[in-house]
């Protein structure tokens, strides 16, 4: 609450029953979802970029403005790079005002005038973090080729890469004296 505001205050407290804390807190339904639009969604939820109650607004906001698969997906990896969404329909359309730039072009309609480009010598590959206190699924990132995605390039869905560190996102290795097998 602003204390210096003058007049009413902008913002407003609602005590919520166990039902709209489950629609706007709790584990959405994903199970009709396709495997990859289901990665992103759960990744945006736990990098803290979209709440699970903004789920329907987001599956409308989608259907609507990208109705192919894979451009959907290609708007959900677009929003890994925002803050916390607080209006997902109008991230979608262009609508809202993100600090400290008002975006003028919704991101579908920017993403269906710029061209997806990916070299050829790189691959999508999915990436997940690996903390102690909880599992981060990140968008697909551009990793060098390799032999084991150019013998499975028909099947790049399934290769993750999968990093370990701490939650302030270092790892460390600690030197261990002595044989580990005895």
């Amino acid at each position: 609450m602003d204390l210096l505001r003058h007049g009413k205050p902008i913002w407003d407290i609602q005590k919520l029953d166990a039902q709209s804390y489950q629609k706007l807190y709790g584990a959405p339904k994903l199970d009709d979802v396709r495997f990859s639009t289901r990665t992103l969604i759960e990744g945006l939820i736990a990098h803290g970029i979209l709440k699970p109650g903004d789920l329907p607004g987001l599956f409308q906001a989608l259907k609507t403005h990208a109705p192919v698969p894979a451009f959907q997906d290609r708007i959900l990896e677009s929003l890994y790079k925002e803050e916390m969404i607080r209006n997902v329909q109008g991230v979608v359309r262009g609508e809202s005002m993100i600090w400290p730039v008002l975006i003028c072009v919704g991101k579908a309609a920017y993403l269906r005038r710029t061209p997806h480009s990916v070299l050829a010598h790189l691959v999508m590959i999915r990436a997940v973090l690996v903390t102690p206190t909880r599992i981060l699924i990140g968008p697909p990132q551009q990793e060098p080729s390799n032999s084991v995605t150019r013998r499975y390039n028909d099947k790049l869905d399934g290769i993750i890469r999968v990093q370990f560190a701490d939650e302030e996102d270092r790892l460390y290795v600690r030197a261990r004296k002595g044989n580990m097998l005895s």
